[in-house]
């Protein structure tokens, strides 16, 4: 069973010990339905000020899930996330990987991708 609490608190005290404009984490949504997600998103957002870029249902997993296969976008308050695009991997097991295009604090556009693979 996950702690979310305990999730937050390690993921803002050591990966997050330097401060990142974006993340993106792999298994942060439950594997069996409805693919529940996992972290305490808010206390994530408070704690490190990156914000949960999978706004919009199409963006997520299912309705009750974070990301997409497991795989979620956190954004910092100078990005700003133009588009999502999900990508179904093939495999025996589901796989996903989320492509992103950012704008950066100086308006340059960025692309991020970020998946799990078996």
């Amino acid at each position: 069973m996950t702690d979310p609490a305990r999730t937050a608190d390690v993921l803002c005290r050591e990966v997050l010990a330097r401060p990142a404009d974006l993340l993106i984490l792999q298994e942060a949504d439950a594997e069996a339905p409805p693919h529940r997600g996992i972290l305490d998103l808010s206390e994530v957002e408070t704690r490190a000020g990156l914000a949960h870029a999978h706004l919009r249902k199409i963006d997520r997993w299912g309705a009750e899930s974070h990301g997409f296969h497991g795989v979620i976008l956190l954004a910092g308050p100078h990005v700003r996330v133009e588009d999502l695009a999900l990508v179904d991997l093939p495999g025996q097991c589901h796989r996903g990987a989320v492509i992103a295009d950012v704008t950066d604090a100086e308006g340059r556009p960025v692309r991020v991708v970020g998946g799990v693979a078996q």
